[in-house]
């Protein structure tokens, strides 16, 4: 790959974006296929006229330490542009977990309900964190956590400590992140559209999740336009309201929603991380493209209820000879 024409490519996805800024977008490619250059680029665009809004959540910045809570009754002031411009440096990208000159966790007390509100939403479980200067605790322990769920409570027993599995690390951070930057808005900044750059969405998300976390993000802030990089097909087929672009050497794809998105968006992953499945993808035609995805969707076990309407909806058409001996195949594989 030339450097000539991979900044080409960046500096016109990068344009892309910016032109058509009232999108959310989903960046997909291998790993260091220039998404987080694509990140960094258009960031530093933005940066350049101060009227921007825009925030930036690194792909290191999905811890949340129990240990680091403070008191309920202490107020920690935070700028979210100084905490974005740090992210920003290239001694910090994809690098250090920082939020300016402290700790996340120092803020847990100012975002609770809304926090707890949007946890107990998105995994179906309550949370309760202690003070630690609560019920007699020393200041030198840390916050006690329980989880409750069905009805059973889990926490820790004696002196081991019930810690947050890392999956609801992660999205607990974005969402205290998002209510952070939310809250530390001016007035007049809230009047416009602001911009959330997220890199790497669904780290240590399992598939369950990573198809419904970005939803749940546009849905709980529809006040933000989002743009975040992934590997996850099903964050990706799973999207209402994306624009997808693709990258591979100094080539883009980019798919909109629409009518043909989940198939469009199967294709691109079969490109970019599985070249071998549309290797066989030599008749243009529409239904022999739907149908060797579908048929590769059988075959992987991953056919969903949409590949099934798809399928039904075929049945209808007008099929050549090599169409319908496909469409018995995927019949052949339906009943075992």
């Amino acid at each position: 790959m030339s450097t000539k024409g991979f900044r080409r490519l960046i500096n016109e996805v990068t344009k892309y974006i910016l032109e058509n800024s009232d999108r959310n977008y989903i960046l997909i490619g291998e790993n260091t296929s220039g998404k987080s250059e694509l990140l960094s680029s258009a960031m530093k665009e933005l940066k350049k006229d101060s009227n921007n809004i825009f925030y930036f959540i690194d792909s290191v910045n999905r811890t949340f330490h129990l240990k680091d809570i403070g008191y309920s009754g202490e107020r920690k002031e935070f700028n979210y542009i100084e905490i974005r411009n740090q992210r920003m440096d290239n001694n910090q990208f994809n690098k250090l977990d920082t939020f300016g000159m402290g700790k996340i966790e120092s803020i847990y007390w100012m975002h609770e309900i809304e926090l707890k509100e949007l946890i107990k939403e998105f995994f179906n479980l309550n949370i309760d964190i202690k003070e630690y200067n609560q019920e007699g605790f020393l200041v030198s322990q840390k916050a006690k956590l329980e989880i409750k769920k069905n009805g059973r409570s889990l926490q820790g027993k004696g002196d081991e400590e019930l810690n947050f599995p890392n999956g609801m690390q992660a999205v607990l951070r974005i969402f205290l992140e998002l209510l952070f930057f939310k809250s530390n808005l001016h007035t007049d900044e809230q009047q416009k559209k602001a911009i959330i750059f997220i890199e790497e969405l669904d780290l240590y998300l399992s598939e369950n999740y990573s198809s419904r976390i970005f939803n749940f993000l546009e849905k709980k802030f529809p006040e933000f336009r989002f743009v975040i990089s992934t590997h996850s097909r099903e964050l990706t087929l799973s999207a209402e309201t994306a624009t997808v672009i693709a990258i591979k050497g100094t080539n883009k794809k980019i798919v909109n929603n629409g009518e043909n998105y989940q198939l469009d968006v199967d294709e691109l992953f079969a490109d970019i991380f599985h070249t071998e499945e549309i290797s066989m993808h030599s008749n243009e035609d529409e239904l022999d493209r739907k149908l060797r995805i579908l048929l590769n969707r059988k075959i992987s076990e991953s056919w969903e209820d949409r590949d099934q309407k798809i399928f039904e909806e075929m049945l209808e058409a007008k099929l050549l000879p090599h169409q319908k001996f496909l469409m018995d195949e995927i019949e052949r594989w339906t009943n075992g």
